[in-house]
């Protein structure tokens, strides 16, 4: 016979609205058999996957010395942004974009960036466009010289680059806002 799992949301809501330790501990020892029943054990080509990406973000490590930053590349390491960039944090009420100047000289400027909706449609003739996403997510609407369109979906640790004269603007897809360390490279005349 079959045990009924059924939980209904007055339940829950006495689950986590109760303070009594003892049943907050038989709350979670309940909850940890019923993901159980559902538990799928992954492919062992996925666990293959994902140790290799944690290998990969680990073997290229560097400190990121925000005086003299190294420029921003597929190669960039999520991790070691991520570091280099703790603490600083966007103003509690920005509008939509945020752009934090972290260093500047005549070739290059980088910022943190946070956008909370859309980066509006813009296009580049002077300089290469290059970001990489550190939280959150976004679309990519981009449409080439040509007039060819295509979208790029893009998470944490994604990098791309805008080639000059690419039209492109930016969706937000994540419920908070993205944030991005972002790269204007100067283009020689």
């Amino acid at each position: 016979m079959r045990k009924d799992l059924t939980i209904n949301k007055t339940q829950i809501s006495d689950w986590i609205e109760n303070q009594n330790s003892e049943i907050i501990q038989q709350t979670e020892h309940a909850l940890e058999q019923y993901a159980r029943c559902f538990q799928e054990t992954p492919s062992f080509d996925l666990k293959n996957r994902i140790l290799e990406q944690i290998s990969v973000l680990n073997a290229g490590r560097q400190i990121i010395d925000l005086k003299n930053p190294p420029l921003l590349t597929e190669k960039s390491n999520l991790l070691d942004w991520t570091l280099a960039l703790k603490g600083i944090e966007p103003p509690k009420d920005f509008e939509d974009i945020h752009l934090e100047p972290i260093h500047q000289d005549d070739k290059v400027q980088l910022f943190v960036a946070w956008v909370r909706n859309k980066v509006p449609e813009e296009i580049h003739h002077d300089m290469l466009e290059s970001f990489m996403i550190l939280e959150g997510s976004c679309i990519c609407h981009i449409k080439d010289q040509n007039g060819n369109c295509r979208e790029v979906s893009m998470i944490a640790g994604d990098y791309i680059t805008m080639q000059i004269g690419e039209e492109h603007d930016i969706e937000v897809t994540s419920e908070k806002p993205t944030k991005a360390i972002l790269q204007w490279l100067k283009i020689a005349a």
